[in-house]
C-alpha cells in the first residue's frame, strides 16, 4: 500500500463472484482492487460495479447501476449502494426472479470467436475457472433498447441509509463490549434502534437514538453474560430524515473466557545480598479467582517478606482459572548472593607491616568483621590460634627474617571466604651505642664566659633522645630535638665540665664531655711606697719600685725599667709584693 504496509488478500476472484452474485443478484460485473481512505487509515477493498435490468412497476424496461465494496480479507460487504426504488424493478434480472450472469465467452485458441453468453450462478465459476479467458460482462455492450434512469441520486429521490464497518471490541464474558456500525446517507441521518440478544435467543430493542449529518456511528456498549460459549446476536436499524430505513445483518459472536494476567514483583530487586530483606508480591488476581503465591513449590503468604539464606529461589504466582477465566502463571527467580566475608589482622595493635629487632615480643591479633563462624591465625603458615573472634597470640620473634602473619575465614552458605596478611620483618638486635662528640667548648682556658654547647650524634638504627648536664650529671636537661645545639648557657668563672648524652630506639646509650676553664676577671695592680715619686730628681744611680697585685688566679708580676731610649731591666715575680 502507499503507506508501506501490506494488505491481506484472502478472497480470490472466483470467491468474489459468488459473494457478489449472492448479494447483488446482477450481471455485467466489473471488479477492481483499490486503495481507499477508511476510518483515517489506508485500506484495500474490492470495488464492485454491476448493471441490473428489469421493468419498473412492471412496465418500463430499465437498467439499475449497483455498487458495493467488499473486504478482501473477510469477504464481507462493507458498503452497498443502490437506488431506493430498486424494489420497484421486477422482471428480467430483478430481485424477484432467478438471476443470470452475462459473460464474454472466449473459445480456447480462437479469441476472434468471442461472444456474449448468459449463464446461471452455479455455472459462473465453471466458466471462469475452466477456460481462464472468459470474463464478466458482455463482449460488446448491452442489447435492445433499454432505458437507463439517472444513476445514484440524480433522480432527486432520497436513498436509504447505508451501513458498513460493523465491529465489536471484545468477546470476553461478563464485560462491557462496544458494538460499532458506520452509517451514511445522501441526505441526512435521523437515528437508529439497537437490537440485542444476550444469549437468550430473543432480541430486545433499545430506545431510538438520534443521529445527525450524512455520516455517523451507531455505537452501543452492552455488558454480555458471563457464560462462556454463549452466542450473542445484535443488529441495528437506521432511518434518514426522509423516512428511508435500512437494517444491518444479524451479527453474532461467541462469548470467550476472560484472559487472566497476573503480576509478580520482587523488591528491592531479583538479585540481592544475604542479609537484605525481600518482599515478593503477586497482584492483579480477579476477585472471582483463587490465586496462590509459591516459593520453590510451597505456598507462602502474599506478600512474602523474608530474610533468605544465600541461594536461588523460584517464586510463582498461579491460578487454575474457572469457567469464566483462563489459567495463568507468572514466575520469577530471586537470587540471594553471599555476603562478602571480612577479617582484620593486627600486628601489635596496628593493621600494617612492622619491623622489630630479634628477641622482641609483640601481640598478633585477628578479628572477624563480617561473617559468622570461626577464624584461624597463622604465623608463616603455622596455625597459632583458631576459634571465634577475636583471637590473640603473644609471639617472641627469636630469629631474624620476614614473617607472614595471616588471618583466614573459610566462609559458609551465607558468607564468602576471606583473609588478610601483614608482614613482620625481624632484624638483628642492635647492641651498638650511638656516636656522640662535643665539638664546642674545647678543653682550654677561656677569658670569656661560654654560652653555647655544640655536638654531633648519630646511630646505625635511629636516635631516640638527647640530653645534657652542666654539673657532671647532677642535673639533666632534655634537648627538644636530638642533634640540635644548645644555646643561652652560662659557664661562670673557673673550671667547668659539660656533658651531653644520647640513646637510640632500643636503649643503647653514650655520652661525651669536655672540661674547660674560664677566667674573665682582670687582676688589680698598683705602685706602693717606697716607690719613687713620679717626676723626682735623684742623686743616685738606682731607683726604688714596690708593686702589689691581687687576683684569684695571680700568676706573674712583671716590672720593666726603661730609660729614654730602651728597656733597661725586667723583674718577674709570682708573689706580691715585688720590690726592686
Amino acid at each position: 500500500m502507499s503507506n508501506g504496509k501490506r494488505a491481506k488478500i484472502k478472497i480470490m476472484p472466483d470467491q468474489l463472484v459468488e459473494i457478489a452474485l449472492e448479494r447483488l443478484k446482477a450481471q455485467n460485473f466489473t471488479m477492481e482492487l483499490k486503495e481507499i481512505r477508511y476510518k483515517n487509515e489506508q485500506k484495500v477493498i474490492y470495488n464492485i460495479e454491476a448493471n441490473k435490468t428489469g421493468r419498473f412497476l412492471g412496465i418500463f424496461k430499465m437498467k439499475l447501476k449497483l455498487e458495493g465494496q467488499i473486504d478482501p480479507e473477510t469477504g464481507e460487504f462493507i458498503r452497498i449502494n443502490k437506488p431506493w426504488w430498486a424494489f420497484l424493478v421486477a422482471g428480467e434480472n430483478s430481485d424477484q426472479v432467478g438471476e443470470k450472469t452475462t459473460l464474454c465467452h472466449i473459445p480456447p485458441g480462437d479469441p476472434s470467436a468471442a461472444h456474449t453468453i448468459s449463464v446461471g450462478a452455479p455455472a459462473v465459476n465453471a466458466h471462469l475457472g475452466r477456460h481462464g479467458g472468459d470474463t464478466l460482462g458482455a463482449c460488446s455492450g448491452g442489447e435492445g433498447n433499454e432505458t437507463s434512469p439517472p444513476e445514484g441520486n440524480e433522480t432527486g429521490v432520497d436513498e436509504s441509509p447505508q451501513w458498513f464497518d460493523n465491529s465489536t471490541n471484545s468477546t470476553v464474558n461478563g464485560t462491557l463490549i462496544e458494538h460499532r456500525v458506520m452509517w451514511t446517507d445522501d441526505n441526512a441521518l435521523s437515528g437508529y434502534i439497537f437490537s440485542f440478544d444476550n444469549g437468550t435467543g430473543t432480541f430486545v430493542n433499545d430506545s431510538f437514538v438520534a443521529m445527525s449529518g450524512t455520516e455517523d456511528w451507531s455505537n452501543v456498549s452492552k455488558v454480555v453474560n458471563s457464560t462462556v460459549g454463549s452466542t450473542i446476536r445484535w443488529r441495528v436499524s437506521a432511518n434518514d430524515t426522509s423516512g428511508n430505513t435500512n437494517n444491518t445483518e444479524n451479527r453474532t459472536y461467541t462469548i470467550n473466557q476472560a484472559t487472566t494476567s497476573l503480576n509478580l514483583v520482587i523488591t528491592p530487586s531479583t538479585s540481592e545480598t544475604y542479609g537484605t530483606e525481600t518482599t515478593s508480591t503477586g497482584s492483579n488476581c480477579p476477585s472471582q479467582l483463587t490465586c496462590t503465591l509459591y516459593r520453590d513449590g510451597v505456598a507462602v503468604s502474599n506478600p512474602d517478606t523474608v530474610n533468605l539464606t544465600a541461594g536461588t529461589y523460584n517464586y510463582t504466582y498461579n491460578t487454575t482459572g474457572n469457567t469464566n477465566y483462563t489459567t495463568d502463571t507468572n514466575t520469577t527467580n530471586l537470587i540471594i548472593n553471599k555476603e562478602t566475608g571480612v577479617v582484620f589482622t593486627y600486628l601489635d595493635n596496628s593493621r600494617a607491616n612492622k619491623t622489630i629487632e630479634q628477641f622482641t615480643e609483640i601481640y598478633l591479633n585477628s578479628t572477624l568483621e563480617t561473617g559468622s563462624g570461626t577464624i584461624k591465625l597463622y604465623n608463616n603458615g603455622t596455625l597459632i590460634n583458631q576459634g571465634t573472634s577475636p583471637l590473640s597470640n603473644l609471639t617472641n620473634f627469636t630469629a631474624t627474617g620476614l614473617y607472614n602473619i595471616t588471618t583466614t575465614y573459610d566462609g559458609n552458605e551465607n558468607y564468602t571466604s576471606a583473609f588478610e596478611t601483614w608482614y613482620v620483618n625481624v632484624t638483628e638486635a642492635d647492641v651498638t651505642s650511638p656516636q656522640i662528640s662535643v665539638v664546642y667548648p674545647t678543653n682550654i682556658n677561656y677569658t670569656a664566659i661560654q654560652t653555647q654547647l655544640n655536638y654531633t650524634a648519630s646511630d646505625n638504627i635511629g636516635l631516640d633522645t638527647c640530653w645534657y648536664s652542666l654539673d657532671s650529671g647532677a642535673t639533666n636537661i632534655t634537648i627538644e630535638t636530638c642533634g640540635q645545639n644548645v644555646t643561652n648557657l652560662d659557664s661562670g668563672q673557673g673550671s667547668s665540665t659539660w656533658k651531653v648524652y644520647v640513646n637510640d630506639t632500643v636503649g643503647n646509650e653514650n655520652s661525651s664531655s669536655v672540661t674547660f676553664f674560664v677566667d674573665s676577671i682582670k687582676p688589680t695592680i698598683q705602685f706602693v711606697s717606697p716607690t719613687e715619686t713620679s717626676g723626682d730628681s735623684l742623686g743616685r744611680n738606682y731607683i726604688l719600685v714596690n708593686v702589689t697585685a691581687t687576683d684569684t688566679n695571680l700568676d706573674t708580676i712583671t716590672i720593666r725599667l726603661y730609660n729614654s731610649t730602651s728597656l733597661v731591666q725586667t723583674n718577674l715575680s709570682s708573689i706580691s709584693q715585688l720590690f726592686v
